[in-house]
């Protein structure tokens, strides 16, 4: 199966996130669901966002919700405050500016998230 991830790096998330359970999950660059399904097989539930709409279509069938969603521009108060844990893999190196991204969707987390 084809992640999206170099094996390095998949090596060493597959482990992290194999311990999260029975969590509220944001993961963001979600891409088809490929490690969403894998959350949400240990007994989380997990909400995908994406850029990509065909992608998006596929995750909606292995993650509890899906959304296109552009970090940039889009408005998240929709999903303020209530995740648990939120998975930023592979998106930081596509965005313009990462920081204000990354006030942005820490702002989805829940307090101690």
């Amino acid at each position: 199966m084809n992640f999206g991830i170099s094996g390095d790096r998949l090596n060493k998330l597959l482990p992290l996130i194999a311990e999260i359970r029975n969590q509220r999950v944001l993961d963001v660059g979600c891409g088809t669901g490929y490690l969403g399904k894998i959350l949400r097989d240990n007994g989380n539930y997990v909400v995908g966002i994406d850029t990509n709409t065909k992608d998006i279509i596929k995750a909606k069938k292995v993650l509890d919700e899906a959304y296109v969603v552009n970090l940039e521009t889009d408005n998240l108060n929709r999903f303020q405050g209530k995740f648990d844990f939120i998975l930023f893999s592979e998106v930081i190196e596509h965005l313009l500016n990462p920081e204000a991204v990354i006030k942005k969707i820490c702002k989805c987390l829940k307090p101690n998230g």
